[in-house]
């Protein structure tokens, strides 16, 4: 089991390939909590708080676009690959392996991204500006940085 964890551990930092059924997951999970944390906070300050009330609709036409194409995509992916493994479990098929360069890069520049999104979010808190002040002078950053992340993660998940 330890050999396991350790050629998992080394290869995750060499360029060597990963198992992508797990590389998917470690990306799902990480866009799960991290974008959660972000979207319950909202609906904490939109709901309870009346925080960005009369601009609620700005707020979450800003903040859904960041997140749900990307969640879609990645539970889409876990869907048909649910359903291709239950076609051919009879078949005894070597795992799929994932480049361990582009899961880095997607990993690491999604986290980077919903640190970013939960940090505007955080921030708008203790900010005597506006959620939407705050938002419009990172749009083009976001941007580009879910750009990035929407072409690697198509890298990523079309690779075979």
């Amino acid at each position: 089991m330890t050999d396991k964890i350790d050629t998992v551990a080394t290869s995750f930092w060499s360029g060597e390939a990963l198992p992508m059924e797990g590389c998917k997951r470690r990306l799902l999970w990480l866009w799960v909590l991290l974008g959660g944390m972000a979207l319950l906070l909202l609906l904490f300050r939109t709901v309870v708080a009346k925080a960005y009330a009369p601009l609620e609709d700005e707020v979450w036409g800003w903040f859904l676009p960041h997140i749900i194409p990307t969640l879609a995509l990645m539970i889409g992916v876990l869907v048909m690959d649910d359903r291709r493994r239950a076609d051919t479990e009879a078949e005894a098929k070597p795992p799929h392996m994932a480049s361990g360069m582009l899961f880095r890069l997607a990993y690491g520049l999604s986290a980077l991204y919903l640190g970013l999104i939960l940090s505007l979010v955080l921030y708008e808190i203790w900010s005597e500006d506006g959620m939407m002040a705050l938002t419009k002078g990172m749009a083009y950053f976001t941007t580009a940085i879910q750009g990035l992340i929407a072409a690697l993660l198509g890298a990523f998940y079309t690779r075979k």
